[in-house]
Parts: C-alpha cells; sequence; structure tokens
C-alpha cells in the first residue's frame, strides 16, 4: 500500500484540498513513501539500545550501591561514622553522645589510627571531627594533613551540642577549637580509660 498521491482538481475541489496522506507515510519528506515495516525496525532498533543501556546503568548503579552499604563489618566504625551529632560531653537528659561511646571503644583498642582513619574517610560531617579531633591528640602529623587538605576546600556546616545548647558551626570553626586544644581533656580520657 503506497501513498496516496494528490488528488486532481474535481467540482466543487481546489487543488489545496488534497487528500492528507496515511499515518504511515506523514514523514513522507524526509524518508519517501516506503513501506511502514522498515520505519518499525528502525524504532525497535533504537528501542533495544535505549533497553541495553538502561539495563547497564541500573546494573551499575545497584553494584555500586551494594559494594558500598557494608565497608566495615567493624559495629563500633559503623556507629561513629554514621553519627549526625557532635557532642563530647553529656547530651541533655540522654547521657553520652552516640558519637562519644563509638570513640571511647575505639580509643581503647591497641590499632586506633586504622578504624579512625576509616571514619575519617567515610563518615559524616560529625564523624570526621570527631576522628579530627583524635588525631590532634594520638598523631599530630597526620592531623596537620588532614587540616591542609580541608582548609579552604571543605568547609560544611556541623551539627553539634553542648549540653542541651545546640552548638553547630563549620568544619573550619572544628578545625581551629581542635588545633586549640578544646577537646583535649576530653581524647585523654577516654583514651585512659
Amino acid at each position: 500500500m503506497g501513498c496516496p498521491e494528490v488528488v486532481p482538481p474535481t467540482k466543487g475541489r481546489t487543488s489545496r484540498q488534497c487528500q492528507r496522506p496515511p499515518p504511515s507515510c506523514r514523514l513522507r519528506s524526509s524518508l519517501g513513501c516506503q513501506p511502514r515495516s522498515w520505519l518499525l525496525f528502525d524504532v525497535s532498533r533504537n528501542m533495544r539500545i535505549a533497553a541495553l543501556l538502561l539495563l547497564a546503568c541500573a546494573a551499575t548503579t545497584a553494584f555500586g550501591a551494594s559494594s558500598q552499604v557494608e565497608y566495615s563489618t567493624d559495629a563500633d566504625v559503623r556507629a561513629l561514622a554514621s553519627v549526625r551529632l557532635f557532642a563530647f560531653d553529656i547530651v541533655a537528659l540522654a547521657g553520652r553522645s552516640q558519637g562519644g561511646v563509638a570513640l571511647a571503644r575505639i580509643l581503647k583498642r591497641e590499632d586506633k589510627i586504622r578504624p579512625l582513619l576509616e571514619v575519617y574517610n567515610r563518615g559524616t560531617n560529625e564523624a570526621k571531627v570527631y576522628a579530627l579531633a583524635a588525631f590532634q591528640h594520638l598523631a599530630p602529623p597526620l592531623f596537620e594533613q588532614c587540616r591542609r587538605d580541608l582548609v579552604g576546600k571543605y568547609n560544611p556546616l556541623v551539627r553539634s551540642m553542648s549540653g542541651c545548647l545546640s552548638a553547630d558551626g563549620t568544619m573550619l570553626e572544628f578545625l581551629i577549637r581542635i588545633h586549640q586544644g578544646h577537646y583535649e581533656g576530653y581524647i585523654r580520657t577516654l583514651t585512659k580509660g
């Protein structure tokens, strides 16, 4: 079935009132009047390519998400890396903070630096502050290296609490406090036991 040609003018019709071509021939100017099967084959080939690309993206995303969920088998490292509030002292009526408890358990180990590096590399902003405070006490050169890496490049908001008061600040403000020794006493008591 081909495309109908222009109908010659008849009585009461002008040449501009020609018959419209059927939907299979709407792309007449670019494709010519070719059978529908060619058009459907082209669409299905493009659909197959799009489906393969979508499948590849989904597989990559699923594999990446599953590999990042469990990055550590250490419960204390996972707990400290996921904290959303930085606080060393008693927090409101809840007692000691979750991050303070997890940090205390890590600091009582013989190998303290490796888990703290994992917390620093993979943790929340608040977890990074805990790790930086511990680095200042345990490994000052490591603290200086991390400080140099952060200053000027990375200054997010850090949620913090002191007693019942919110004490949010930027990462730079907490780096200054750590450098001045504000948290040294807390770290010293946590390492002693």
